[in-house]
């Protein structure tokens, strides 16, 4: 069933509060002519519109290369001006009304993110998330409204209660229609014309799965950030009508496929893309519905290079234009991240087993042909050509290609004292969890089946990676009075590899960013305290000049007189981080900067947090003071722990890593003797680092702490 409806909403707040961006990269940004018009009034009716208004009439997927039926989604949009605020006109299509049952979620279903800033950089960004209120389940509008204006200056986003919101709703046969004024009052703007402003667009849809989202914006990044958003210019008459958009990815590494979405009357042109005066590919557009589409392919550029933007040409004219990733790190992050493994990590005999990548295909796809040269390395760090002893033993690989070494791999490998037949296999007793429903009896009865299914799932691990092998490696060298393992041998085998990397001259240290105080060369002789910042994982390869614009940095910008030296260090991608690399990083700055022993602190946030446990816990005797947020660590550890000054940070509704395991580290010092501080953000989901970080008393309280005051 389609429904439609109109909905009007005035964004009413107040405040001049900063992003960090760049004023140089939001005047690239393409400008468009937006008029001004008079005679609207936002009551939840669209008919005073008419024909006026900036028209984006286009829309398609970003980043997907592929096209929808315009039967499952098509949205479009028109912009205005008057002397109260930007006016908004969303039309959109949909043919299943499903919206989000989470208040706190209405981005994950049906819903229209809107987002407006000053153009200088995104000093004042605000940003209006609206459920259309179609859906059976959910009948009426929810909105929210968050002010980006906070971050950079207080460091936390506020939500602007629902008082400032004037909703109004009307259904009709189509879908919705969502009509919006954004008051210039928000962005401290009197206007006038040929005043610009940074203004983006998300639609989501979702038919009873994940969303897809429908975005008209320039570059990614935009959401906090408006240099990466569209300029609008107020004008007299608007610019003309965006009647073509366009979608690009890469598919499997073998070629680009792109889609084009463009407006009705130009069904049966010819679609031209170029990447500059090279045509990649042609189509002709076939009518969908009120509009027309093509897909098409083309090749992946070729290894060691990248597409330009891409132009789209309709009958010779240039009419939209499209930005790949650039292919060099797309290859790069997939190779980096293709699975080198041997046919068994755990085998036995004297002969090491081949190793290959579990998708040579693919790799040649990504690197060209390639080839492997394995030197392996005994327990005690020894190069050797055969496996004489059961135990530990290292692999390092290069992989070739015609122009050179390209990449190494490091693995590890376990050799069996024998052979292990289908009679010697693992016994014992395993217990389920209650949660899997399974009786307890049934599994006592069926243990052998249990123990025997187990035990072929450990095997079959040993082909697939290294888990297996540093396991039973951690295994076969941990004393029988060694207290109990935690961590499945990965501890000991981060320390093997450091050493070993160090005796194979293939150590490198962490790539880091160094933060020096204002008054750093006031003084030649002065030490200063530092901060050891450990980030979290986002899935994306961590970069040094990101991770150094945290929130530390962001507090410390905002007040001169901050003494400490802040490093931060990038993990290296798909890793954890290693308490060994930590310490010889931190070796390396007090070498190289004038940095008081006395006073160095720990902190960081969700892996960074579970990092800062496990550094504290293997080098607890280098640091006066530790700072975990929203992490974990090993109960175990407390009493070596119980005299390191301790500020744990938790919000109670964090679903990534439950607030359970900070408690539990809190108790656990407690116990011991320790006097850990906590502090628990009611209603605070993961992000339980941006208020901490803007918090004074943080520094004031690291800053009372020092190494020789802690009682061993």
């Amino acid at each position: 069933m389609f429904k439609k409806t109109v909905f009007a909403v005035i964004m009413l707040t107040s405040g001049l509060l900063g992003l960090v961006a760049s004023a140089a990269d939001s005047a690239t940004q393409p400008v468009y002519a937006v008029p001004r018009l008079e005679g609207i009034v936002v009551d939840g009716r669209a008919d005073d519109w008419g024909t006026r208004g900036f028209r984006v009439d286009a829309m398609v997927d970003a980043g997907t290369g592929r096209v929808r039926l315009a039967a499952d989604f098509d949205p479009r949009f028109r912009l205005g001006w008057n002397t109260q605020g930007l006016l908004v006109l969303v039309e959109v299509d949909d043919d299943v009304a499903d919206e989000s049952v989470d208040e706190n979620a209405l981005y994950l279903r049906d819903s229209v993110e809107l987002f407006v800033a000053t153009p200088d950089g995104g000093t004042r960004l605000v940003q209006v998330l609206a459920s259309p209120g179609i859906d059976p389940r959910h009948g009426e509008l929810r909105c929210k409204v968050l002010d980006h204006r906070a971050k950079e200056v207080v460091n936390k986003v506020q939500e602007l209660p629902k008082t400032a919101i004037q909703l109004a709703r009307t259904a009709t046969k189509h879908g919705y229609i969502m009509e919006a004024l954004l008051p210039w009052a928000n962005l401290g703007l009197t206007p006038k014309m040929g005043d610009e402003v940074a203004f983006q667009i998300f639609l989501n849809d979702s038919d009873g799965g994940p969303r897809t989202k429908v975005m008209w914006y320039p570059v990614d990044g935009a959401p906090s950030n408006a240099s990466c958003m569209y300029r609008l210019r107020l004008a007299k008459e608007e610019d003309t009508a965006v009647r073509v958009a366009c979608t690009a990815a890469y598919e499997r590494f073998r070629r680009t496929r792109i889609g084009v979405v463009a407006t009705g009357d130009l069904a049966g042109h010819t679609v031209e893309v170029f990447d500059g005066k090279r045509k990649l590919s042609s189509g002709v557009l076939v009518a969908d519905g009120r509009r027309a589409s093509v897909e098409m392919t083309c090749p992946m550029p070729d290894i060691g290079k990248t597409y330009g933007p891409l132009t789209v040409r309709v009958d010779g004219t240039a009419m939209a234009s499209v930005e790949l990733p650039d292919a060099r790190q797309v290859r790069r992050d997939a190779f980096d991240t293709a699975r080198l493994h041997f046919a068994r990590s755990i085998f036995s005999g004297t002969i090491f087993p081949a190793c290959d990548f579990e998708q040579p295909v693919l790799v040649e796809d990504l690197i060209g042909p390639y080839g492997l040269h394995t030197d392996f390395y005994a327990a005690d760090f020894t190069p050797v050509k055969s496996a004489e002893k059961p135990g530990r033993y290292g692999a390092v690989v290069t992989i070739t290609t015609d122009g050179g070494a390209v990449g190494k791999r490091f693995l590890t490998l376990f050799r069996q004292a024998q052979a292990v037949t289908g009679e010697d296999r693992m016994r014992g007793e395993v217990t389920f969890p209650k949660g899997l429903g399974i009786d307890p009896q049934v599994v006592r009865k069926q243990s052998d089946a249990v123990v025997a299914r187990m035990d072929y799932s450990f095997m079959q691990m040993s082909r697939h990676g290294s888990e297996s092998a540093i396991f039973l490696a951690g295994l076969f060298e941990t004393k029988p009075d060694s207290p109990p393992q935690s961590d499945g041998g990965t501890v000991n085998d981060q320390h093997w590899w450091f050493e070993l990397k160090h005796h194979t001259g293939d150590f490198v240290l962490y790539e880091h960013h160094v933060r020096l105080p204002k008054n750093y060369d006031a003084d030649p002789n002065a030490r200063h305290p530092l901060i050891l910042f450990l980030h979290g994982s986002d899935g994306s390869r961590p970069d040094v000049a990101k991770q150094a614009k945290n929130d530390i940095a962001a507090f410390a910008d905002a007040h001169p007189d901050f003494p400490f030296i802040l490093v931060t260090p990038a993990c290296r991608w798909k890793e954890w981080w290693s308490t060994d690399d930590l310490g010889e990083l931190l070796d390396d700055v007090a070498k190289r900067y004038r940095v008081d022993p006395d006073r160095v602190y720990l902190t960081g946030l969700s892996m960074g947090g579970f990092g800062t446990w496990s550094m504290a816990a293997a080098q607890g005797e280098r640091f006066a003071a530790i700072v975990p947020i929203c992490g974990g660590g090993d109960p175990a550890d407390a009493e070596r722990l119980k005299t390191l000054p301790t500020w744990i940070f938790h919000g109670d509704a964090d679903t990534n890593v439950p607030v359970a395991r900070s408690l539990e580290m809190e108790a656990a010092l407690t116990k011991a003797g320790g006097k850990p501080k906590m502090t628990i953000y009611p209603g605070v989901k993961h992000n339980s680092w941006t208020q901490t970080y803007s918090n004074p008393d943080l520094y004031a309280w690291l800053l009372e702490q020092r190494r020789s005051q802690i009682t061993k």
